[in-house]
């Protein structure tokens, strides 16, 4: 009866063992399992992380391009502010030069016509002269 006893004793143990392995791999496949999740939980909140470095990257960029286009809107607006004022200077300048211009203009004119009426009396007189001379 020893044996028999024994025989019960190792049975147990084994089906204790039995059920403490079973037991172990249950925990072992939900472990996993947990695992798995947040490995998806990690590779979808690391993608979440990646997308948003790339759309605050894509905003600094285009921030610092509106940034260099409005210094250069405002380096322009300087510029032709620049122009503007050296503009109305150079009408100024140019006024006087205009009106010396268009008093040359009129003194060649008036010139001219006297030159022409001078021309045309001292035509006539050589013609007088030279009638003069043929007779």
């Amino acid at each position: 009866m020893d044996d028999a006893r024994d025989l019960k004793t190792v049975e147990k143990d084994l089906e204790r063992s039995s059920n403490g392995k079973e037991a172990a791999y249950n925990e072992i496949n939900r472990l996993n399992n947990e695992q798995k999740k947040l490995n998806e939980n990690i590779s979808r909140i690391t993608n979440q992380a990646a997308a948003a470095e790339n759309t605050a990257r894509d905003k600094e960029d285009s921030l610092k391009r509106e940034q260099e286009a409005s210094k250069k809107k405002t380096d322009l607006n300087v510029t032709c502010k620049e122009c503007t004022e050296m503009e109305h200077k150079l009408e100024e300048q140019l006024a006087p030069l205009r009106r010396d211009l268009l008093q040359a203009e009129s003194d060649r004119e008036r010139m001219r016509n006297g030159n022409a009426h001078e021309d045309k009396t001292l035509g006539e007189q050589l013609k007088t002269f030279e009638r003069d001379l043929d007779k």
